[in-house]
């Protein structure tokens, strides 16, 4: 969920807890029916804004390219993790030996500490 459910009064500022996140959708095209088929696909993520530009599985390793940020993590059951830390990194290669047989998520961590999740993919 890239979204909150917030509610608060702020005088001066009406859309202050707005915009918190947003869903980003890979569909063919721009229609409703294309956006609904893609999200019942499970071809989206969530962010509060770092993007994913690139998703790649290679061998054991996840390869993903993304907008900068300052973490890029796969994550799964248990203290499954595998990360690279830097600043302004626009790409990075995880391994996936430790997630065989199993699921995880992969999360980009800009330097201002929003995040991008992705959905959790079977490996």
């Amino acid at each position: 969920m890239a979204c909150d459910d917030a509610h608060f009064n702020v005088p001066g500022r009406p859309m202050a807890d707005a915009f918190g996140g947003w869903v980003v959708v890979r569909a063919v095209h721009n229609t409703a029916p294309a956006l609904l088929a893609a999200l019942k696909a499970g071809a989206y993520y969530a962010t509060q804004g770092p993007q994913f530009h690139r998703v790649t599985i290679s061998g054991n390793a996840l390869d993903i390219a993304c907008s900068p940020v300052a973490h890029v993590a796969l994550l799964g059951r248990g203290a499954r993790v595998e990360h690279a830390f830097g600043h302004h990194m626009t790409a990075a290669c995880l391994r996936l030996t430790r997630f065989e047989g199993d699921w995880a998520r992969h999360v980009l961590t800009d330097a201002q500490g929003r995040q991008a999740r992705s959905n959790s993919i079977l490996l």
